[in-house]
């Protein structure tokens, strides 16, 4: 496998794909944690903007941030560029085939055996 290039069957990529879930699952036990907190005396904000970003600021106090973010850096490096070799493989295997389907087509019609209402 050329660098640069993601194989489902390596463990790093796999390994990332299980940080990245553990930290959602953190996340969300966090948000459960939360609600369960909150006190129903507490004045409720009807404006979903600041609630919102009250709930991101809560959930990020005990998530390392720059862990996360090298994490998700390092995945959109490996996904920015999907190449791989099965894909261009197919890609040069078909454009034999279509150049080997041409010959009989050409070696018929300058052999004489392709009427003239049949040429374009």
């Amino acid at each position: 496998i050329l660098s640069g290039q993601i194989d489902a069957s390596n463990d790093s990529f796999k390994k990332i794909v299980e940080n990245q879930a553990n930290v959602i699952k953190s996340l969300e036990a966090r948000i459960s944690q939360l609600e369960k907190e909150r006190s129903p005396g507490l004045r409720q904000s009807t404006d979903p903007l600041s609630t919102r970003l009250q709930t991101v600021v809560k959930l990020l106090d005990g998530v390392n941030v720059r862990q996360l973010a090298v994490n998700v850096s390092d995945i959109q490096v490996k996904l920015s560029n999907p190449l791989s070799a099965g894909d261009s493989a197919w890609v040069l295997t078909s454009s034999a085939l279509v150049l080997m389907m041409t010959i009989p087509g050409l070696a018929l019609f300058y052999g004489g055996m392709v009427r003239v209402n049949n040429v374009l």
